[in-house]
């Protein structure tokens, strides 16, 4: 189904999803339009978001892990 056969309300909260970049690129190669540059840069910068994500997480959780007195089981 193209973007453009989603009800209203679907589409516009499509926008902001990944997938719908995705699926916006896949579209256009399948049809052979023109290199959809718009959803490129939004799944780079969706990347980027989540790469951004694991490495403040990773040192959050590293951290974490520093300060605690017990071992991940709970044992003594």
């Amino acid at each position: 189904m193209p973007p453009f056969m989603l009800p209203a309300l679907l589409w516009q909260v499509a926008n902001i999803l990944p997938t719908r970049h995705y699926a916006d690129i896949v579209w256009a190669s399948g049809f052979g339009w023109p290199w959809p540059w718009v959803p490129t840069l939004w799944l780079g910068l969706f990347t980027a978001g989540f790469i951004l994500a694991v490495i403040v997480g990773k040192d959050r959780a590293a951290r974490q892990d520093r300060r605690s007195i017990a071992p991940a089981d709970g044992l003594p």
